[in-house]
């Protein structure tokens, strides 16, 4: 799990990190993208935090919308989820 970045993060340089988290993402989900619901169990907020968060634009990894509209899906590429997380174990070490 990332608790083990958390526990060894003052080892690990950022590019370590990254690969870890990455590697967690890629193992855990089995796909390059995550959905609001399985980032927001991964940041351990509430999904509709996510949508507060894309409706503010602020403090989430970068998103692609799947369409135009104002209610489109909204995806999370695991590379962005992996950088997001290790700079913000990065930020509180």
């Amino acid at each position: 799990s990332l608790d083990k970045i958390n526990k060894e993060g003052g080892k690990m340089n950022y590019q370590e990190q990254f690969n870890f988290c990455l590697d967690y993402l890629k193992t855990k989900y089995k796909k390059l993208m995550l959905s609001k619901k399985e980032l927001a169990q991964e940041l351990g907020i509430s999904e509709s935090t996510i949508n507060l968060y894309i409706s503010k634009n602020t403090n989430l990894p970068d998103y692609k919308k799947m369409a135009d509209g104002k209610n489109s899906r909204v995806m999370f590429p695991l590379i962005n989820v992996a950088q997001f997380l290790t700079e913000d174990i990065v930020r509180v070490s």
